[in-house]
């Protein structure tokens, strides 16, 4: 008996609380944000990928100069390393450019009286996309990355057929 006087006043408060916040989001002004978008378009984002591809292409190569005359177990230690070394360097690269756009999209935030931002693929519907807004305050990439140049031409070939 008493459990079910405790589920029905549980169930009552939970009905109610969800009215309240329903109540509460209505003045809130989201934000949404596109962080492979930026990573992708921004200059910094594809310097910080071909310092990240160059960084790997040296730890390959310092590999390959050191397993020539080692056996299998040291070539194992070796390849740990290298790959605990070549992790270690994306981590940091990846924090530091995280920190950046993050402090730009705060910046972004407190112009346009955002409450709250959140990740673009976290939001289903609705939400002001402030990407462009970052990639324009960040700086956009002079070139196109090889990916986005082939999706512009596929677009364009379509577009052409129809």
């Amino acid at each position: 008996m008493t459990k079910t006087i405790k589920r029905v006043v549980l169930g009552a408060l939970m009905v109610s609380s969800l009215g309240l916040l329903a109540g509460c989001g209505s003045q809130n002004n989201v934000g949404v944000v596109d962080y492979a978008t930026i990573a992708q378009q921004s200059q910094k984002g594809q310097d910080l990928n071909k310092q990240i591809a160059a960084e790997q292409q040296k730890i390959e190569q310092q590999v390959n100069e050191q397993m020539a005359n080692a056996d299998e177990q040291q070539q194992q230690q070796i390849q740990a390393k290298a790959q605990q070394e070549f992790t270690t360097y994306a981590s940091s690269v990846n924090k530091q450019f995280q920190q950046d756009v993050e402090k730009t999209v705060k910046e972004i935030a407190a112009e346009k009286k955002l409450n709250v931002v959140l990740v673009k693929g976290a939001v289903v519907e609705g939400g002001t996309d402030i990407t462009e807004d970052v990639l324009d305050k960040m700086g956009k990439a002079k070139t196109a990355t090889p990916a986005q140049g082939q999706g512009q031409n596929q677009g364009q070939e379509q577009q052409a057929s129809n």
